[in-house]
């Protein structure tokens, strides 16, 4: 995919010239360049970024990747001397790195008056980090949220209410509602098994985390103790890998979170777990055969109550950029926590990062009825990692999750494997690590 580097303001500027209509106010800052990934939010983002140019004059410029993409774009930007991109795009998974790393600098190192907005939800602390004692969710503010994705419970209402089903509160509960949908011309279930970048472990996680399983756990003392192979992760797996042989769309390491998408969005699948952004598309006529059929809920609980996986996105300032990019990329974060903003946002399809709005604009019908189920998950996510060193485990946690759905080796075994994967991973980094007996 061709990588797309657009100046929203320069194109603007000339047809807005053309008609004779000018930004509400004369440029204040110099221009900026903000890297980020083509994701389903990107649209969103990209029209606030219209409405703040037009409506201060300022200029940025977005280099827009594909996600694989993003990573290699900011490593090489923040290892030079003089970094390409002021204002850097940061997922919740890729985070520890941008952090550990020091390819951005405090906030309040660039404006000490900088704060966080009252209403901006914490999503686990991550707009804050501790240097001195690598902590994520304490010290200096260091990003801020742009985007608010996290998993839920997409289900098709319109068939709930014909079988008499119930929102589920436990996995046990969405499968047995799978397992009723299932059939007459689609799925009960579909899961995102496929082998990428993220793709099954991402989905499978909340699963995990509800279960009190987990790929690791500090030990208290520097080190950790590798919790892949531990049987609550195992009862996890067991749960998932059974929705995904008994009650979903076939061939789940196949499917991608594109194709999940598309499986509701044609009707053809009645339930996933999915990421928030995806709900503009079901609600899209011109990309969705159940526009208005589609519900969202909380995710079911495990033994551990309710989580879902925190996918939001970040943005944090380089450290090696000049003053003047600092300053009018924090000028456009600080714009961009406003209510304003934010409704601009949500009006465009983006997920706010504001708990007020969700207040003001949750419905119980209508476009904005998944609102309600994001803001009762406020407090449910999880982080897939606080070190850097997780974006190496995914690739193989990705291997071992296929390996099971597909039955090349039991779960217990599969499991069993990652847990070597994850201790190497984490003796080579310098950790001190604990090893639980095995599975298998």
């Amino acid at each position: 995919m061709k990588q797309k580097r657009y100046s929203y303001t320069v194109i603007g500027a000339v047809l807005l010239g053309a008609f004779g209509v000018m930004p509400a106010q004369a440029q204040d800052q110099v221009p900026f360049t903000m890297v980020i990934a083509q994701t389903p939010w990107y649209p969103a983002f990209e029209s606030v970024v219209d409405h703040y140019e037009q409506e201060t004059g300022n200029k940025v410029v977005l280099d827009v990747n594909p996600s694989p993409a993003l990573m290699d774009k900011v490593r090489n930007s923040a290892r030079a001397s003089e970094g390409e991109f002021d204002l850097l795009a940061m997922n919740a998974l890729t985070l520890p790195e941008y952090y550990f790393g020091g390819y951005v600098t405090a906030l309040t190192d660039i404006d000490p008056e900088f704060s966080i907005e009252d209403g901006i939800i914490n999503y686990g602390g991550s707009a804050n980090w501790n240097p001195d004692t690598r902590t994520i969710g304490e010290g200096a503010v260091y990003g801020v949220p742009i985007n608010g994705n996290i998993q839920l419970l997409y289900y098709r209402a319109d068939l709930y209410e014909e079988n008499g089903l119930q929102v589920p509160a436990t996995w046990d509960e969405l499968k047995s509602n799978a397992a009723a949908l299932n059939g007459d011309g689609h799925y009960g279930m579909v899961v995102r098994g496929n082998r990428s970048f993220a793709d099954s472990s991402y989905n499978f996680f909340p699963y995990m985390a509800s279960y009190g399983g987990g790929f690791m756990k500090p030990d208290g003392q520097g080190g950790y103790v590798v919790t892949a192979n531990s049987p609550e992760t195992l009862a996890a797996l067991d749960m998932w890998t059974g929705i995904a042989a008994d009650v979903s769309a076939p061939d789940a390491a196949t499917v991608s979170q594109s194709k999940m998408i598309e499986l509701l969005a044609t009707g053809k699948a009645a339930q996933a777990v999915m990421v928030a952004a995806a709900w503009p598309q079901l609600e899209d006529p011109n990309k969705s055969a159940v526009v208005g059929k589609m519900a969202v809920a909380p995710l079911p609980a495990g033994p551990a109550g309710p989580r879902t996986t925190l996918g939001h996105w970040m943005a944090g300032i380089a450290g090696n950029v000049p003053k003047d990019r600092q300053q009018a990329a924090l000028a456009f974060l600080k714009w961009f926590q406003t209510r304003e903003a934010q409704q601009v946002y949500l009006d465009a399809g983006g997920i706010p990062v504001r708990s007020d709005t969700y207040a003001e604009n949750s419905q119980p019908d209508g476009p904005n009825r998944w609102m309600g189920a994001m803001a009762e998950s406020d407090d449910m996510g999880v982080p897939m990692f606080v070190i850097p060193e997780g974006v190496t485990m995914v690739s193989q946690i990705e291997l071992r999750l296929q390996q099971a759905l597909l039955g090349e080796v039991s779960n217990a075994r599969a499991l069993d494997d990652l847990a070597d994967d994850i201790a190497a991973i984490l003796e080579e980094a310098g950790y001190p690590v604990t090893r639980l007996a095995p599975l298998s």
